[in-house]
């Protein structure tokens, strides 16, 4: 399996080790709205607003960023992130499901700005579907936290938590133990605008810190949409199968 960049490599690494039955997982596929979730949780764990999203680690942690393991504050428990397939039982967990189209859309403008270069779009979805770029196919990793046997998960749509729809607001608050109108009051401040500006006030060192947009940016365009479902439809097309599962029609 490719590595998303040999930058991004060195610090997805062993970070932050969860203990089973004191934290909660929070994972999904890069780029399907786990920032925007760990910011939610911060507020809710700690009843005020992080200052960036660099302090969002500090108290929501993330299993790949080796570089904050030594800062992070002591908590009772940990919502924790993370992008990795599930392999076994975890406990605990809230897996947050976004359509694939706008995903990989998202996935390859993200790369792209992280490794400062054009990629062809064709070669890095196909290489995203095929399984060969971290941490999988979006299908092979739905499929492993989302499989009806396994207990103890939570599926979320991120389309639903943007539009505070109930069934969503009542799992993510069930499952950390927090009230739905507590839930709703945080989504509310944790608005888009909100979302840019802690992204601007800092973040991860090995990131360009001027002007944010690393974990927060615009949405796929419908060209890159089109073309990227195309490539669904001749690769994998199964992945759409499962995507409807979810409720998607893409």
């Amino acid at each position: 399996m490719l590595p998303l960049t040999e930058l991004v490599k060195r610090r997805f690494g062993r970070g932050f080790r969860p203990v089973p039955g004191r934290d909660v997982y929070l994972a999904s596929y890069p780029r399907s709205g786990n920032t925007w979730l760990r910011a939610l949780a911060f507020v809710l764990e700690m009843d005020r607003m992080p200052t960036s999203l660099g302090e969002v680690d500090l108290y929501v942690p993330d299993l790949h960023y080796t570089a904050v393991r030594r800062k992070i504050r002591k908590r009772p428990r940990y919502v924790v992130k993370t992008h990795e397939i599930r392999r076994g039982e975890v406990g605990e967990a809230i897996y947050i499901v976004r359509d694939p189209v706008s995903v990989l859309g998202s996935y390859f403008r993200y790369v792209c700005q992280v490794e400062r270069r054009e990629l062809e779009l064709e070669a890095f979805i196909t290489d995203c579907l095929c399984g060969r770029v971290w941490p999988g196919s979006w299908s092979e990793h739905a499929l492993s936290w989302c499989h009806p046997a396994h207990s103890g998960v939570s599926v979320i749509r991120y389309e639903d938590m943007t539009q505070h729809a109930d069934s969503a607001v009542e799992a993510f608050s069930a499952r950390l133990g927090h009230t739905p109108e507590k839930t709703r009051s945080a989504l509310a401040m944790l608005d888009i605008d909100t979302m840019k500006r802690l992204d601007a006030n800092g973040h991860r060192e090995y990131l360009n810190k001027q002007g944010g947009g690393w974990f927060v940016g615009s949405s796929t365009d419908a060209d890159h949409k089109r073309a990227i479902r195309n490539l669904i439809e001749r690769h994998r097309p199964e992945t759409l199968e499962l995507a409807a599962r979810f409720g998607y029609d893409v």
